[in-house]
């Protein structure tokens, strides 16, 4: 009966979900709330800012690797084959770095610099199932991801002097993707979602890609627990008010949640 019916549905996938008790058949609401141990590093092939104060900041960074823990949550709310996504973590870290170029107007190589980095990741997105069979399901996904810079700034170590690059900056960041999840047997449940994108956005070039895949086990009707890992591709070229740069940066680790699902 099942394959039956899937078959009917094969021409309106879009729309097509069939009856289930799994976290996304039907009306669903699934929450979570808990840490993420991110860890980041890159580096700007080109900076340009110029500081009447300080002097001109140029030339080429980079930055090592730091970790960082922090807050992660998130929701899905839906009724099968919609549904609206949501999550946030952000992470803020001091990397050990070294510029080539000016800084304070004066040339340096190699300089031993650290790089504040404290930026927050908030992602919205809509999904629509083109397979959901209650046991696996199949969306897409269409939304933004809203980066916001508090601080991105190099510190001479040798002085303690400060030049910014980006403070206060917060960019829109059109995404689609795909989202699958599977049912398992003892209460398992397998899910994982890609997006990205490549678009230039106002004056700059950004290319962005996510990956998050997680475990849930459920300990109750109701309440599960989160395992999973969170990998994000940032480059970004482009201007920032006066500021100018070209920066690669890489984010990525595993993250622990507890969920209530109904």
């Amino acid at each position: 009966m099942i394959q039956r019916l899937t078959f009917l549905c094969l021409p309106f996938l879009a729309s097509c979900a069939l009856p289930g008790d799994s976290a996304w058949s039907g009306a669903h609401v699934n929450a979570f709330g808990g840490m993420v141990l991110m860890s980041a590093e890159g580096s700007a092939d080109e900076i340009s800012v110029p500081d009447s104060t300080l002097g001109n900041l140029e030339g080429s960074l980079e930055f090592e690797k730091a970790e960082e823990s922090s807050l992660y949550y998130g929701a899905r709310i839906g009724f099968a084959p919609f549904e609206l996504i949501f999550s946030d973590f952000g992470f803020s870290a001091e990397h050990p770095s070294s510029l080539t170029g000016l800084f304070e107007g004066a040339p340096v190589i190699d300089l031993d610099t650290t790089t504040d980095l404290d930026l927050s990741v908030r992602k919205a997105m809509i999904g629509i199932d083109i397979l959901n069979t209650g046991v696996f399901r199949l969306g897409l996904l269409g939304g933004v991801d809203e980066l916001a810079f508090s601080s991105f700034g190099i510190t001479d170590i040798n002085t303690g002097r400060r030049q910014a690059l980006l403070d206060d900056e917060q960019a829109l960041v059109p995404m689609v993707g795909v989202r699958a999840d599977l049912d398992l047997p003892l209460d398992i449940r397998l899910g994982g979602e890609l997006t990205g994108i490549q678009v230039d956005v106002d004056e700059i070039s950004v290319s962005y890609f996510d990956l998050d895949a997680n475990l849930n086990y459920a300990i109750t009707n109701s309440i599960e627990l989160l395992v999973g890992y969170r990998a994000i591709e940032l480059d970004v070229d482009g201007s920032f008010d006066e500021a100018s740069l070209n920066t690669a940066i890489e984010f990525g680790g595993p993250y622990a949640a507890l969920g209530i699902k109904f």
